[in-house]
Formats: structure tokens, sequence, C-alpha cells
């Protein structure tokens, strides 16, 4: 009897931590209206960006052909355009931009060009990353998409002393870092960067469309940095990665035999193109390979790359 006792404490102390993981998830793991109204919002700062090019430009206060009138009190700071020296075809245009009355200001990436069809094409070489370990741990063997990498650099050689100067004049702001797709990936580099040398910063990166980054090292090293393992409550993340049911770029690049790629956690995918996009149509993976997102992966349309919420 006392034999079974002990065998029936122990099935319940290891059961114990297993059964609250799964009971945060089911409570927790859901979005809230809030949170939807700032993922669609975010999307349409995001797709301001494509007013950036090499004959347009935003306009100051914050004047465009496509949304700006949907931030009345939006005041721009800086619009820039990159290239990357592995792939010329490889474009992001971004701006920076603030908004006193929510005491926030952004930092918006996009690609230039609609790369669903052509991501296969464009290579998988990677680079070494290296961060500087301030305020995140070193990031032990990890590697990055060349093109991606090359792109943050030079984007982060263009803004940086702006960055510098306006967290510096606004140290109490939230501050958002958006993109999407290719812009998307740079976003997560940047963030990285900002997080790792701002201590205090209070920063929130969403990414639509956005493909594979790195390797395995590199997507756990995402996870620990924005707090994305599975038992943490959505409100208590700090990276969305928003993906469209049938939006193929979020599989790309693929691996090879020399080059691994992997997904962080933090996906968010829609069930359903559509602009019309309520709280049934998400599901909130708590891990990358969720049975419940894996479908993703089967189902490949040209027009989810592009429909994110409009």
């Amino acid at each position: 009897m006392l034999l079974l006792f002990f065998i029936f404490n122990i099935l319940i102390t290891n059961a114990i931590p297993i059964s609250l993981n799964q009971l945060i998830l089911n409570i927790d793991n859901q979005l809230n209206e809030a949170q939807l109204q700032v993922l669609s919002e975010i999307s349409y700062i995001v797709d301001i960006t494509y007013c950036i090019s090499s004959t347009t430009k935003i306009l100051p206060p914050f004047r465009c052909p496509k949304n700006c009138d949907k931030f009345r009190d939006m005041q721009l700071i800086h619009q820039w355009s990159t290239d990357s020296e592995f792939d010329t075809n490889l474009l992001v245009t971004g701006f920076i931009s603030i908004d006193h009355s929510k005491k926030t200001w952004y930092i918006s990436l996009r690609g230039t060009r609609s790369l669903g069809d052509t991501y296969i094409d464009f290579g998988i070489l990677q680079n070494k990353y290296i961060n500087d370990g301030v305020n995140l741990e070193l990031c032990e063997d990890c590697y990055v998409h060349s093109g991606f990498y090359s792109i943050f650099i030079h984007s982060l050689q263009n803004i940086q002393y702006i960055l510098f100067k306006t967290i510096m004049s606004y140290p109490t702001y939230k501050v958002i870092v958006c993109g999407h797709s290719m812009g998307g990936a740079v976003a997560v580099l940047l963030s990285l960067y900002l997080k790792d040398n701002y201590k205090y910063l209070n920063l929130k990166c969403i990414t639509y469309g956005q493909p594979k980054i790195g390797n395995p090292n590199f997507a756990r090293f995402i996870d620990k940095s924005f707090n994305l393992e599975s038992y943490v409550r959505i409100q208590d993340r700090n990276l969305f990665r928003v993906t469209n049911i049938g939006d193929s770029v979020t599989q790309v690049p693929f691996s090879s035999a020399e080059f691994e790629y992997d997904h962080s956690n933090g996906e968010l995918m829609i069930t359903k193109l559509s602009s019309d996009v309520t709280l049934e149509d998400i599901i909130a993976c708590p891990i990358k390979d969720s049975q419940e997102c894996r479908k993703n992966e089967l189902l490949f349309t040209s027009a989810a790359h592009l429909m994110y919420f409009h």
C-alpha cells in the first residue's frame, strides 16, 4: 500500500508542471480584441513603407498616397532604402516615425519587390551572427541569411545615430519595430540589436509574412530574447510573427545539407484570407511546430503573401 502511494505521488508530482503549462496555454495563449486591433493598425503602418522609392517619398509631417491619413498624429523622423551587396534584387525601404499622443515611435521596413515567386531563387548562403552581448547573452554558433544580414548592417549604418538620438530624446516611449516579408526579417535583426544595446527599451517586434532568418541556434536565440518560450502568455511576449495560411514565403529559405534554417516561436496564423479578420480567424501557435499551424506548409496561394488584414 505504501509503495502504491509512493508511485501515485511521483505521478502526480511529475504531472503538475505539464498540466499547469497546458492550462496557461488554454486560458492565456489567445489574442484579445485590443491586440487584434494593434496587429491590424501596424499592418497599415508597414504598408506605408511602399510609398518610399527612388522617385517618391513620405512628405512631412506624415503625408503619402497610401494610408498616411489614418495616422493624423504621426510625425516622420527619417526614411531610407537599402539594398544588399550580395543581391541587388534584395532591396528594403524603411522609415522612422513618432506619435506623441500614444508615446510610441515606430521603425517600419518592407521589401520593395513581391518576392513570393522569387524567394526560392536568391540563395541560402549564411553569415555568422555575432551580437554585442551587452544585455542579451551571446548567440553561440548562430548563422543568418547573408542577404538579410547585409541589409540589416547597411540599414543600421544609415540610422544608428537617429536611433540613438530618438531613444535619448524619448526614453519612456514605447518602440514598435515592424516589417513585411524580407522587411520582417530585417526588423527582427534590428530589434535584437536594440534590445542588446538599450537595456530599458520597451520594445515590441511585429512581422508579417516573414521568411526564416537563420539556423536553429539563432531561432532559439530569438525565443529567449523575445520571451517566446511555449509557456509564456501572449501578453508577455515581445515578438509577434503573423503569417497567412498559404503564404509560401514564410516557409523559405529551405534548408540544405550545408545551411539549415528554422523559425522562432511566436507565430500567429491567420486562417482566412480576408480584410475582415476576427479573433476566431487567428491561431496562436504555442511552438513553431504546433500541429495546428503545420497546415501552412501544405497550402500555397500567391495572394497570401500580400494580403495581411487589408
